[in-house]
């Protein structure tokens, strides 16, 4: 009875809400069939922001608030800040140069680098929404970027950064 129960595995357990990426759409999908997108919110420095601008946002969150009549979500993250490009940049240069003290500065910017990339985070916003089926999911996609109209509030995300914050959202206690 009591002692019977069956043990849940380390990935049960560690899973909050299973969600299954679909490479060919570029959506999440969860266990009852419903359909999750992301997109990351443009942040804006809202103290040198004008006035004309700031309402402009406003509005626009308004508009979508008012017009969307599903679910959504938005969740804050940290990722380290990404310098592969840079490090790959230096990297290059490093091979090609054959002066030592110009190798020295280099090997130091690559330290540097990669010192950013461990000790410095970036806090990004990801606006999540949810359907029921594929028809709906687009015509919330679609009333989602006429949230934008003339000013960007969010935007689209890469199909690589999606698959990391699904398996974020659907796993606890994960550092990246």
């Amino acid at each position: 009875m009591f002692f019977n129960r069956k043990k849940k595995s380390d990935e049960e357990n560690s899973c909050i809400v299973p969600i299954k990426y679909d490479k060919k759409l570029n959506i999440g999908k969860l266990p009852d069939g419903t359909i999750v997108d992301l997109f990351q919110i443009v942040c804006k420095d809202l103290k040198n922001l004008d006035d004309v601008s700031n309402q402009m946002d406003i509005l626009s969150w308004i508009k979508l608030y008012s017009t969307y009549t599903d679910d959504l979500k938005i969740t804050a993250s940290f990722f380290p800040v990404d310098t592969s490009a840079q490090i790959r940049y230096f990297k290059h240069i490093y091979e090609r140069t054959e002066n030592p003290i110009l190798k020295s500065a280099i090997s130091e910017e690559i330290y540097k680098c990669e010192a950013i990339h461990e000790q410095f985070l970036n806090k990004e916003f990801i606006l999540s929404f949810y359907s029921k089926d594929i028809v709906t999911y687009k015509e919330n996609y679609i009333k989602i970027m006429a949230m934008n109209g003339n000013n960007i509030v969010v935007k689209e995300i890469d199909a690589e950064k999606k698959q990391k914050y699904f398996y974020l959202l659907a796993n606890k206690n994960l550092n990246f």
